[in-house]
């Protein structure tokens, strides 16, 4: 992935989520994160957030569905190109957002979301006590009504770990729908299967399918070079466009 020779030592850590342990890397060990994250709470393990940053690997074990590097592989490519933030905000269209990309829908989608708030009490003498503790609805309310109307991050946040398996979960539906989509997926090539796994995740499925005919139709042939050509989208950031043009070529030439 990265060049790492080695999944000990500073920098590792290994979380416990329902899809079981994921162990990651970030290069970036002082755990400043990305998108404006926080720190990590001294509440204990599992109620880390703010620590997966930009150069981070993620490595996680893999569900019944989905092997684990080629999971990895999708969790990290999507995470590279969406961002990572484990609170609230407004994206480029207004639209608020979570985690890898994740659509808040509505201020009921935001209140079965798993939100917590840290608290810290100035004990004396230097020394202060951080508690964490889950955001009550009226707290949950007023951060997304905050979010739709001024664009700002919540205070409020996700773990790790929940950020984690919620792109999990959404990669997983990612995936039934294009083995519906094109026969013999689980046999493509790995790069050519996170690339389309950015195309959907990016797109949607109903865009995807109506949007993108010469795409759809190379990716059956799984003839990757016309498909790498016709993989380009508007809208988005020229890198990756780039890194899905990359990927798709790399798979015409069987790596």
């Amino acid at each position: 992935m990265s060049g790492i020779s080695s999944n000990d030592g500073p920098g590792w850590g290994t979380h416990d989520t329902p899809y079981g342990p994921i162990h990651s890397y970030d290069g970036n060990t002082s755990g400043s994160g990305n998108n404006g994250g926080h720190n990590g709470s001294s509440a204990g393990a599992g109620h880390d957030h703010g620590t997966i940053g930009p150069n981070t690997t993620i490595q996680t074990t893999g569900t019944s569905d989905i092997g684990a590097a080629d999971l990895s592989l999708c969790l990290t490519i999507l995470k590279d190109h969406e961002g990572l933030s484990p609170q609230m905000y407004a994206d480029s269209k207004g639209n608020v957002t979570i985690g890898i990309g994740h659509l808040v829908a509505g201020l009921t989608a935001a209140l079965g979301l798993p939100l917590l708030k840290s608290r810290t009490t100035i004990l004396g003498h230097g020394a202060t006590n951080v508690t964490v503790e889950k955001a009550s609805a009226a707290e949950i309310t007023a951060a997304f009504n905050a979010v739709v109307a001024t664009g700002v991050h919540s205070a409020l946040y996700m773990t790790d770990d929940a950020v984690i398996a919620q792109c999990i979960t959404t990669v997983e539906s990612d995936r039934a729908s294009l083995r519906a989509m094109y026969s013999g997926f689980d046999n493509f090539p790995q790069h050519a299967k996170t690339a389309i796994h950015d195309m959907i995740f990016n797109l949607g499925v109903n865009r995807l399918r109506n949007e993108f005919p010469k795409f759809n139709d190379a990716v059956n042939r799984q003839d990757w070079a016309t498909a790498a050509v016709e993989s380009h989208r508007a809208g988005i950031q020229n890198t990756r466009n780039q890194d899905t043009y990359n990927q798709l070529i790399a798979a015409s030439k069987g790596h």
